[in-house]
């Protein structure tokens, strides 16, 4: 991702992070907790990073095999904290949009999910599930 496009991205009120927050991307983005299958574009993956903003987990969507020039490449679209954990629980539970994870890592995320809401609480259940048969 072009610096200038990162600076645009941290600018837009949907995108609040600090720039300090992404200077190891390239680290986490090796070593995810989960890896899903965009809801919106075949193209693109997900990314569920151990990369935190204020404590919230960030995610990076990412363009696979975008050519550029004559090379393709793994194109950064987008980066940002996904502070609604039932998105990210509904894409395990019912969307079926996992295409990898890191078992021990995002088990270890579910537990550090607080909720005071019994539906959420159901979705971590039923994601358990997801990932203990992967």
């Amino acid at each position: 991702m072009a610096v200038q496009r990162l600076v645009d991205k941290k600018l837009q009120s949907n995108h609040p992070f600090s720039l300090v927050s992404v200077v190891h991307m390239p680290e986490y983005l090796a070593e995810p907790i989960a890896v899903f299958q965009s809801k919106t574009r075949t193209d693109c993956k997900v990314i569920l990073t151990e990369m935190e903003d204020k404590g919230i987990n960030m995610v990076v969507a990412i363009e696979m095999n975008k050519l550029c020039g004559r090379r393709e490449v793994n194109s950064v679209r987008s980066v940002y904290p996904k502070d609604n954990i039932r998105d990210i629980l509904l894409w395990i539970a019912q969307d079926d949009l996992i295409a990898y994870a890191n078992k021990e890592k995002i088990l270890n995320w579910f537990c550090k999910q607080q909720s005071n809401s019994a539906d959420v609480t159901k979705l971590i259940k039923d994601a358990t599930k997801v990932i203990e048969k992967i």
